[in-house]
């Protein structure tokens, strides 16, 4: 079975940092998460809500639970910006499970985290 993509982005910024703890405060997860994760003993049944924070933080990809795969963000936000496709049963579909996805990627929302951590850097 090969590593997730999002496992492999996780070891390379942890081996960049030199440590866990600087990778699980940036994607605000406890450093034991991280670490569970990276030893493949998290205990969640489903990790891809911490596998989507580390792809969005790390790389200009997500996990989409609707495709379940792997997309861009630009991806992601293009399908959250277009309205409602009635005569497509599954693009209607995707619309409304959009609109309720536990993962979201949320662009306004990472702006506003970007800027507030960047502010208290400054303090």
């Amino acid at each position: 079975m090969s590593e997730s993509l999002a496992l492999k982005v996780c070891r390379e910024e942890v081996c960049k940092a030199g440590a866990v703890s600087p990778v699980a405060k940036k994607i605000g997860y406890a450093r034991s998460s991280v670490s569970l994760y990276l030893s493949g003993k998290y205990p969640a049944k489903d990790s891809s809500k911490l596998e989507t924070k580390i792809l969005t933080t790390f790389t200009d990809n997500i996990f989409c639970p609707f495709a379940e795969k792997i997309i861009s963000k630009q991806k992601c936000e293009e399908t959250n910006r277009k309205g409602t496709n009635t005569s497509n049963p599954m693009l209607f579909k995707l619309h409304q499970f959009c609109l309720k996805c536990p993962v979201k990627y949320n662009p306004k929302k990472e702006f506003m985290k970007q800027f507030k951590e960047n502010n208290d850097e400054q303090s």
